[in-house]
């Protein structure tokens, strides 16, 4: 998704979490400088919605300075990250070093540079990184070659060993060049609705790259051999067993890296992931609600910046497959536990970039009250997601909701209630979509059913009303649709039954 220039800086300002806010906010204020930029962070950090014309408000004899002054802020903040953050991971910290000493390199002070590159170049090989590694060698070279006199037999010898060093380097990145170019290649395949190539199933099934453990000689390209062996465990060999190893091992190559979780965690988290789903796919319910709650409890991990969007992507995916999983095997306490435990992190996401998962965590939350016939929690819930602005633009899930709160309406014979979402539901069918058969016959049965339902007389009538309704729908309709038509119809026939 594209985003609007008008809306980076309250992206921008949206994207912070609560210490990189603090850290920004005393920065600005201890500026001598105008207090603009502060009172424009705060303004901005205090909406729920981009409000354009009450920023200009604000800044009304300033009207027309006011791209400059937005686009300076974004400038500034950028560069206050930078000093907040210069220190929270190694690769922002190599470089930060990498600034270091190409100042002191031209200031010529050596001494400094030298210890600086010296510590880059563990801190590297520790974490495995390749190409800051690459170009930490390079320094150690420029510093040699200022350092030592040309002629030097020593500056000869530390050069080529420097170098050596470099082409074993650069072998290990062509190797991961090639894994990502096969990766690439699998993806672009699976994307593109052409069916399955069975050709080039087998041809990777039969790649030594894939076969042989010791073809990938990095991390990464480890890494990416066991996500494509994943992949063709279950499409080509539809063996759950072997793509289960595969993530196992996936996991365990991570886990057994010093500080392998902090710097390769999307990846990490994206094996459990897969895990959790073959799990799922072998019916191991036991087993998949183990691995989404170790994906949840990445939020206790005090080394994770787990307020990254990504990552928070990945935890909220978790949250709602694993509510799922609890409705499906009925386990209403751990449902109700889990939900407590959504509702304890939910400052933490209220980030602009998860209210897609949001939305649709709020409605599984609200699907499950409504199944356990907690139904004022289940309208309390859609209330909350029904502000979103992301529900707006979401026509599926739009109509999913307003169909749930017929469901609540009718189970609790709240007429009014019925009224004003049917209402809803007509301006929906009329922005959204042309109404076609079903949609004005269910709606209209929906309108008349309050009156019908009170008369037992009218029983057989509804039964053959709502089965002309269900006889009209067709593959284009809605599965929200068919899904509501099938519980109102075992809902009314329940009812007379009780009757």
């Amino acid at each position: 998704m594209s985003i609007k220039k008008k809306d980076n800086l309250y992206n921008l300002v949206k994207s912070l979490n609560k210490n990189e806010k603090k850290f920004l906010r005393e920065f600005l204020k201890s500026q001598s400088q105008d207090k603009q930029y502060l009172l424009l962070f705060n303004k901005i950090d205090k909406q729920s919605k981009s409000r354009e014309e009450d920023i200009k408000k604000l800044f009304d004899n300033k009207s027309k300075q006011l791209p400059v002054i937005k686009n300076y802020l974004i400038e500034l903040m950028q560069k206050i990250l930078v000093i907040f953050h210069r220190n929270s991971s190694s690769f922002n910290i190599i470089h930060n070093n990498f600034l270091k000493i190409q100042i002191c390199l031209e200031k010529e002070l050596y001494d400094i540079a030298e210890f600086l590159i010296n510590k880059t170049i563990k801190i590297c090989q520790q974490e495995k990184l390749l190409y800051e590694l690459l170009q930490s060698y390079q320094f150690q070279k420029k510093l040699l070659f200022n350092t030592l006199s040309p002629a030097s037999e020593i500056l000869k010898k530390e050069i080529n060993k420097i170098t050596e060093e470099q082409n074993q380097l650069l072998e290990q990145i062509y190797n991961l060049n090639i894994y990502q170019s096969l990766q690439a290649s699998f993806y672009d395949h699976f994307h593109q609705s052409t069916g399955i190539n069975s050709t080039l199933y087998t041809d990777l099934h039969r790649n030594p790259l894939l076969i042989k453990d010791s073809e990938a000689k990095t991390l990464e390209a480890q890494l990416i051999q066991a996500k494509l062996n994943i992949n063709l465990a279950i499409i080509k060999d539809k063996n759950l067993d072997k793509a289960n190893q595969f993530a196992q091992k996936g996991i365990r190559l991570i886990e057994i890296t010093p500080h392998g979780i902090q710097n390769y965690i999307q990846e990490y988290l994206s094996f459990l992931e897969e895990q959790a789903q073959i799990h799922k796919l072998n019916n191991n319910y036991s087993e998949q609600a183990q691995t989404l709650s170790q994906i949840r409890n990445t939020l206790s991990n005090p080394k994770l910046d787990i307020q990254k969007p990504y990552l928070l992507q990945y935890i909220m995916h978790s949250l709602i497959e694993e509510l799922q999983l609890y409705k499906t095997i009925k386990e209403t306490n751990k449902a109700e536990n889990l939900i407590r435990i959504i509702q304890s992190i939910d400052p933490i996401l209220n980030s602009p970039s998860l209210k897609q998962w949001k939305a649709v965590l709020g409605y599984e939350i609200a699907k499950f009250y409504f199944e356990a016939n907690s139904l004022n929690k289940s309208h309390q819930q859609i209330k909350e997601i029904l502000k979103s602005d992301y529900i707006e633009r979401e026509t599926g899930y739009k109509l999913s909701i307003l169909l749930l709160l017929c469901q609540i309406a009718i189970q609790q014979k709240n007429n009014l209630l019925l009224n004003q979402t049917l209402k809803k539901l007509k301006l929906f069918f009329k922005e959204n979509q042309k109404p076609g058969h079903l949609e004005n016959h269910l709606i209209n049965f929906l309108e008349n059913y309050p009156t019908l339902s009170n008369n037992p007389q009218k029983n057989s009538k509804i039964l053959e009303k709502l089965e002309i309704i269900k006889a009209s729908a067709n593959r284009k309709t809605s599965q929200y649709l068919v899904e509501f038509l099938l519980w109102l119809n075992s809902y009314i026939q329940n009812q007379y039954a009780l009757k």
